[in-house]
């Protein structure tokens, strides 16, 4: 469960970014099954792996304006 512990610290609000929306709908569920804190939800969504990579770190620094203190990038391996 070690690999996990980011859903387990004191922030608020996670960040989440992935290539399309149900990925983002699939990490909520998982968040909401792996932590019992209660937690807010802000994200991007890449449509494709290559604007995930080119926009990553416009995106995070929304994110930390925004309060997040964690961001969560799921890709496939394309």
């Amino acid at each position: 469960m070690e690999k996990w512990g980011i859903f387990r610290m004191s922030s608020k609000q996670i960040g989440m970014i992935a290539e399309n929306n149900s990925d983002i709908e699939v990490l909520k569920i998982l968040a909401g099954k792996i932590t019992n804190r209660s937690f807010s939800i802000d994200s991007f969504v890449g449509k494709g792996c290559g604007p995930i990579k080119r926009k990553m770190q416009g995106w995070c620094n929304v994110f930390i304006k925004k309060g997040c203190q964690s961001v969560v990038v799921v890709t496939d391996r394309d």
